[in-house]
């Protein structure tokens, strides 16, 4: 490889170099959009849809076994936070589980 080719590589992100800081931002940027979702939806909806689609483009899972495991798991913190240990979590400025009256 030519050094001028190195250099442009390098520049364009490509290599290893490259490949772990889009594996680092993969994981980050939907961090930083699940945090900003729980400032309007609540933390158990942005919960769910957080581990659903991080089960579906990074784990590689069908859909429908992402949104069971992700409904699940935020049935399950619901029922031991609110049910269970009467401490309420943050549910956004639209509260959209406002119906079920907790």
């Amino acid at each position: 490889m030519a050094r001028g080719e190195k250099v442009g590589l390098v520049l364009a992100g490509g290599g290893a170099r490259g490949a772990y800081e889009a594996a680092v931002l993969s994981v980050l940027l939907p961090a930083l959009v699940y945090v900003l979702a729980v400032q309007f939806i609540g933390l158990y909806v942005a919960s769910a849809l957080y581990i659903a689609l991080f089960m579906i483009i990074l784990g590689k899972y069908s859909r429908v076994k992402s949104v069971i495991v992700a409904v699940c798991v935020v049935v399950l913190f619901f029922m031991m936070f609110e049910v269970w240990f009467k401490v309420p979590l943050f549910k956004g400025m639209f509260d959209p589980l406002r119906f079920l009256g907790y």
